[in-house]
Order: C-alpha cells, then sequence, then structure tokens
C-alpha cells in the first residue's frame, strides 16, 4: 500500500511539473505571437511603402519618357 502511494505520489510530482512547465510556456508562446504579429505588420507597412514608391517612379518614369518625346519631335521638326 505504501509503495503504490510512493509511486502515485511520484506520478503526481511529475505530472504537477509538467503542468508548471506548461503554465511556463504559455506565457512565452503568447510574447512570440505578438512579437511575430508585429513585425508581420511592420513588414505589411513597409511593403506598402515601397509599392508607393514604385508607383511613385512609375509615374516619374512616364513623365520623362514623355519629356523626351516631345524634345525629340521638337528637334525633328527643327531639321
Amino acid at each position: 500500500m505504501t509503495l503504490i502511494l510512493m509511486k502515485l505520489e511520484r506520478e503526481h510530482s511529475k505530472l504537477r511539473d509538467k503542468l508548471d512547465e506548461a503554465h511556463t510556456k504559455i506565457p512565452l508562446k503568447t510574447e512570440e505571437i505578438m512579437s511575430m504579429r508585429t513585425k508581420d505588420a511592420d513588414l505589411k507597412e513597409y511593403i506598402s511603402n515601397l509599392e508607393a514608391t514604385k508607383k511613385s517612379l512609375l509615374g516619374r518614369i512616364k513623365v520623362i519618357e514623355n519629356k523626351e518625346s516631345v524634345l525629340s519631335d521638337i528637334g525633328n521638326k527643327l531639321k
């Protein structure tokens, strides 16, 4: 009977340790998730900024191409 109680106490102790470990890991995982969400939001903002810059640069290229075309037409008319 005493042997059974000792085994049960050991098993209970192991389970309690596992439960304590799980409770310790939960906040760490939560912090990890929050950190990943923050990084994800930062990356989305960065991508959005890059897309806006790309759009702006493409617009500027179009303006330059139009100016080059006008200058070329003027050059051809002067010849």
